[in-house]
Protein backbone atom coordinates (compact mmCIF):
# COMPACT_ATOMS: atom_id res chain seq x y z
CA UNK A 1 0.00 0.00 0.00
CA UNK A 2 1.38 3.43 -0.66
CA UNK A 3 0.40 6.38 2.08
CA UNK A 4 0.80 10.27 1.01
CA UNK A 5 -0.86 13.48 1.79
CA UNK A 6 -2.12 15.48 -0.31
CA UNK A 7 -2.43 19.58 1.06
CA UNK A 8 -5.48 21.58 -0.88
CA UNK A 9 -7.92 21.06 -3.18
CA UNK A 10 -5.97 22.15 -6.57
CA UNK A 11 -3.37 19.02 -6.11
CA UNK A 12 -6.04 16.66 -4.97
CA UNK A 13 -7.81 17.90 -8.43
CA UNK A 14 -4.86 17.08 -10.12
CA UNK A 15 -4.03 13.61 -8.72
CA UNK A 16 -7.65 12.53 -9.37
CA UNK A 17 -7.26 13.49 -13.27
CA UNK A 18 -3.68 11.80 -13.47
CA UNK A 19 -5.13 8.64 -12.28
CA UNK A 20 -8.61 8.46 -13.92
CA UNK A 21 -10.10 8.22 -10.45
CA UNK A 22 -14.30 7.71 -10.06
CA UNK A 23 -15.56 8.25 -7.10
CA UNK A 24 -17.39 4.88 -5.69
CA UNK A 25 -20.11 6.61 -3.67
CA UNK A 26 -19.22 6.11 0.06
CA UNK A 27 -18.33 9.16 1.49
CA UNK A 28 -18.61 10.43 5.67
CA UNK A 29 -18.61 14.25 6.42
CA UNK A 30 -15.46 15.06 7.77
CA UNK A 31 -14.49 19.01 10.07
CA UNK A 32 -12.74 20.39 7.10
CA UNK A 33 -12.46 17.97 4.22
CA UNK A 34 -14.75 14.97 3.46
CA UNK A 35 -14.02 11.03 3.70
CA UNK A 36 -14.97 8.77 0.56
CA UNK A 37 -13.29 5.93 -1.70
CA UNK A 38 -12.36 6.10 -5.60
CA UNK A 39 -11.49 3.62 -8.24
CA UNK A 40 -7.94 4.25 -10.01
CA UNK A 41 -7.15 3.45 -13.59
CA UNK A 42 -4.35 0.32 -10.89
CA UNK A 43 -6.31 0.12 -8.16
CA UNK A 44 -8.16 1.63 -5.23
CA UNK A 45 -7.94 4.62 -2.69
CA UNK A 46 -9.59 5.29 1.05
CA UNK A 47 -9.11 9.75 1.01
CA UNK A 48 -9.60 10.37 4.53
CA UNK A 49 -9.33 13.85 6.34
CA UNK A 50 -5.64 14.45 8.08
CA UNK A 51 -6.12 17.17 11.03
CA UNK A 52 -3.02 19.40 10.86
CA UNK A 53 -3.93 21.43 13.10
CA UNK A 54 -7.21 23.28 14.43
CA UNK A 55 -7.04 25.50 11.14
CA UNK A 56 -6.27 23.09 8.62
CA UNK A 57 -6.49 19.52 7.43
CA UNK A 58 -4.98 17.50 4.07
CA UNK A 59 -6.49 14.63 2.43
CA UNK A 60 -4.46 11.46 3.15
CA UNK A 61 -4.49 8.95 0.76
CA UNK A 62 -3.83 5.45 1.13
CA UNK A 63 -3.81 3.47 -2.51
CA UNK A 64 -3.24 0.24 -3.52
CA UNK A 65 -3.95 -2.44 -6.04
CA UNK A 66 -5.67 -4.67 -3.85
CA UNK A 67 -9.01 -3.48 -3.37
CA UNK A 68 -9.87 -5.72 -0.59
CA UNK A 69 -7.61 -3.83 1.48
CA UNK A 70 -9.19 -0.51 1.00
CA UNK A 71 -12.89 -2.03 1.39
CA UNK A 72 -11.19 -3.31 4.80
CA UNK A 73 -9.56 -0.02 5.73
CA UNK A 74 -12.87 1.78 5.20
CA UNK A 75 -15.06 -0.41 6.95
CA UNK A 76 -12.64 0.59 10.12
CA UNK A 77 -13.09 3.59 9.63
CA UNK A 78 -16.67 4.12 9.17
CA UNK A 79 -16.83 1.98 11.94
CA UNK A 80 -14.69 4.11 14.03
CA UNK A 81 -16.18 7.01 13.00
CA UNK A 82 -19.87 5.55 13.81
CA UNK A 83 -18.76 4.72 17.49
CA UNK A 84 -17.96 8.65 17.93
CA UNK A 85 -21.38 9.43 17.11
CA UNK A 86 -23.90 10.36 19.67
CA UNK A 87 -27.17 7.87 20.14
CA UNK A 88 -28.76 10.65 18.00
CA UNK A 89 -26.42 11.57 15.28
CA UNK A 90 -26.34 7.44 14.48
CA UNK A 91 -29.81 7.50 14.07
CA UNK A 92 -29.43 10.42 11.55
CA UNK A 93 -26.63 8.90 9.84
CA UNK A 94 -28.01 5.06 9.67
CA UNK A 95 -31.71 6.98 8.64
CA UNK A 96 -29.59 9.03 5.92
Amino acid sequence: MTTFKIYDEAEMGKWVVQNNAVYTGDFIDGTLLDNFTVWTRRGMAIITEYIENCWTSSYLVRWSKDESLIWDLWDEFEKNYIESLSEEERRAYYEG
